[in-house]
């Protein structure tokens, strides 16, 4: 934090917490309540340091050679030094999803939530959550969000090969960096483990077409003697190995 006094003497930075009546009052409180620094060159910038100071908003008050003390800055600066979470990890939706299954081509969407707003820098590589597709890992690469936002948004395509029958699952910690960097607009870097996500049965991977198991003529109305003519109505039936809408 850069400040300047009029006068030379001590500049204190204080948490507003602190009721400030006098130099007392200042220095009576926690010590991760304020900061000080002394000033020598009057009108001249001169650095105070936040170092171990408790997160909140903190204004300047300068006391010269004399003990005189000023009112309160007009400007004040906000201390964070606690770095963003992850709240949840989740799969949060597909585009192609029927009657919860999906297949080859369709975009499985994965949220990631953080305690607080968050900034993304992918210049140099994509975050992104592995998912646990039947055995397999498969990758969801960062897509979204992200921009001064509390969720970001990772997308994965469902390949030919993928199948799932107890739906997709996200292993604990199974976000990564990859060389981005995820923080807070203070520059604190988010924390990246999290829970894991169970199976989802609204989520199943099924990329291998039913087949037909049987065909056979199973009745026919008016039927005598193992005879049929016409205006007779002969019922067939395709047995399938699976059930499908």
């Amino acid at each position: 934090v850069v400040v300047q006094s009029t006068e030379t003497g001590t500049v204190y930075l204080v948490n507003t917490t602190v009721t400030v009546s006098n130099l007392a009052s200042i220095t009576g409180a926690a010590g991760n309540q304020w900061n000080s620094v002394a000033i020598s060159s009057p009108s001249t910038n001169t650095s105070l340091s936040a170092t171990g100071l408790a997160d909140g908003t903190y204004k300047a008050y300068a006391v010269d050679a004399a003990g005189n003390l000023s009112g309160a800055s007009n400007n004040s600066v906000i201390v964070d030094n606690t770095p963003p979470t992850v709240s949840s990890v989740a799969i949060t939706g597909a585009e192609g999803v029927q009657n919860s299954f999906v297949n080859a081509g369709d975009n499985v969407s994965v949220t990631a939530t953080f305690s607080e707003a968050v900034i993304v820098d992918n210049s140099s590589g994509n975050p992104t959550i592995t998912l646990i597709v039947g055995t397999d890992n498969r990758t969801a690469t960062y897509a979204s969000g992200g921009d001064n936002s509390t969720a970001m948004v990772f997308r994965y395509m469902i390949q030919a090969g993928d199948t799932d029958s107890n739906g997709i699952s996200i292993r604990a910690d199974a976000l990564a960096l990859n060389s981005s960097t995820i923080r807070d607009a203070a520059l604190n870097n988010a924390i990246l483990t999290h829970s894991q996500w169970s199976d989802n049965y609204a989520y199943i991977v099924d990329n291998t077409p039913p087949t037909v198991s049987s065909v056979a003529i199973t009745g026919a109305t008016y039927k005598q003697n193992n005879f049929l003519n016409a205006d007779d109505v002969v019922t067939v039936k395709a047995t399938f190995n699976e059930a499908f809408p």
